[in-house]
């Protein structure tokens, strides 16, 4: 990542002023497109169309950078470039590891309104690898239509950040992605088990603003690598996240290039959302104990407040065998008494567990993981984690789950908020004809009983598909009895 000077550019800038490119075509080019390879300030690129493009489309920033050092000098950095009103198509015809747009760094840089679609890997890229503070400052990303990304390698997203630390205390100088339309970012047949995502915050980033974007038909629609230690961790706290959906007519009709399209660009179309119904499985109110379903109580557990009320020692719920296919769903409400301690489990089945981990007066963490076998015969265990300290003991909680068994992209939700803080899985190929199969699934305890959950449930549902955020949230604003 710190040898990006990629291959040559049909057209490069080095120390540059003003220089504007509009209604140009790009085409049939074996490096990148258009390279600002340093010390370019306020270049307009605008109108323009790349189409078969081997490597990047445009490419800001190309010179060496030592990740351990910050003292790049002012004179280098890109300063005021725009990008806006493009199509790149086609891009990493032969760099299958290139991306359609990459501002490696910069400030006061703009990219907006593109069309970015059709390459192996990332829509858009910004960042670099750094063990400290990024020189980049104030530069965003709006309003930008990607699609079909992603389709030959992984360990990348529609929209992809790397390893940049923004200041988080300095309003200005943070990186602002808001109002993007992202959909069809899925894997394709050859890549290999890193993670996917419509949004990806790579190790090490920080200060990221991520607003108003629509997110759809992907494997996961923001993914956080939280690893590789103190000075490269990315802490989904340190970011601002708010406004982002599944579908918003206004930002999919404003998104991509404005006005007329540029000379020769292929005409492109946005997709109407196609939400089916949810396949709902079970659903147990648990408001006494004629709303049981066909769960069998264990221990005769009492019934307070309308909710079922287990005593975290010898009570749980089982259900029968139910096969929810690779995706399903895990809704309910929880009441955790203060003073409670321990690992506590909310559902659990013989592959798969969310549990609660209390410490008296907060319940720490959600804590999650599932498994499947893969070709060497193992397992691969997917493993998530909530914000810490998101959870009140003494007061109900609405806690979701949506699980991808084949993909590990796998969420937390706290009272209809996403919460998720890790979102992590082993690095093994699997088998994609898995046995599905949830098993026998118990509720308030693991299938032996233990790691017994103390406290109320109720409204518990299971689904065999993923629930849309939206719908989440209704669920958590319907009220504890649903």
């Amino acid at each position: 990542w710190n040898y990006w000077q990629a291959g040559p550019g049909a057209v490069e800038l080095t120390h540059t002023d003003g220089i504007r490119f509009a209604g140009n075509v790009f085409r049939n080019l074996g490096g990148v497109g258009l390279k600002l390879v340093q010390g370019t300030h306020a270049t307009l690129i605008e109108r323009n169309t790349f189409l078969d493009i081997g490597d990047t489309a445009i490419l800001i920033y190309t010179e060496q950078i030592d990740p351990a050092k910050a003292d790049l000098r002012d004179a280098v950095l890109p300063r005021g470039d725009i990008v806006r009103d493009n199509v790149v198509r086609r891009f990493g015809r032969w760099n299958l590891a290139a991306a359609g747009i990459s501002l490696v760094l910069g400030k006061n840089c703009i990219i907006e309104h593109n069309e970015v679609a059709d390459g192996g890997y990332a829509g858009i890229t910004v960042g670099y690898f750094t063990t400290h503070g990024s020189p980049s400052q104030n530069n965003i990303v709006r309003g930008n239509h990607v699609f079909n990304v992603m389709r030959e390698v992984d360990d990348g997203a529609g929209i992809y950040v790397f390893n940049t630390h923004f200041d988080y205390y300095d309003k200005k100088s943070r990186l602002y992605v808001v109002r993007n339309f992202i959909h069809d970012v899925k894997r394709g047949p050859y890549t290999d088990w890193n993670p996917i995502g419509g949004i990806y915050l790579d190790e090490g980033t920080q200060a990221v603003v991520i607003k108003d974007n629509v997110v759809r038909d992907v494997d996961n629609w923001l993914h956080f690598n939280t690893g590789g230690g103190p000075q490269r961790e990315t802490l989904p706290e340190r970011q601002t996240i708010e406004g982002n959906t599944d579908a918003n007519a206004a930002v999919e009709a404003a998104a991509g290039p404005r006005g007329p399209r540029p000379p020769l660009a292929p005409p492109a179309v946005k997709p109407a959302p196609r939400f089916p119904s949810p396949r709902q499985l079970y659903h147990l109110p648990l408001d006494s104990p004629q709303k049981v379903g066909p769960a069998a109580l264990h221990g005769e557990p009492k019934f307070d407040e309308g909710a079922l009320a287990l005593n975290g020692e010898s009570q749980w719920l089982t259900l029968p065998k139910v096969d929810p296919g690779n995706r399903y769903t895990v809704a309910m409400w929880v009441k955790i008494p203060a003073g409670t301690t321990g690992e506590r489990t909310l559902i659990s089945g013989p592959d798969f567990r969310l549990i609660a981990h209390v410490a008296g007066e907060k319940v720490e963490r959600i804590e999650s993981w599932n498994k499947v076998n893969h070709n060497e015969g193992g397992q691969d265990v997917y493993h998530q984690r909530s914000y810490p300290d998101r959870f009140p003991t003494g007061e109900w909680v609405h806690v979701a789950w949506t699980v991808d068994q084949y993909q590990g992209a796998n969420r937390i939700y706290l009272n209809g908020e996403d919460v998720t803080k890790t979102d992590i899985r082993s690095g093994r190929h699997w088998r994609p004809e898995f046995d599905t199969s949830l098993g026998v699934v118990t509720v308030g305890a693991r299938p032996d009983g233990q790691r017994a959950f103390k406290g109320q449930l109720g409204e518990v549902r299971i689904y065999g598909s993923w629930l849309r955020p939206s719908e989440i949230r209704a669920l958590a604003k319907s009220g504890r009895r649903g």
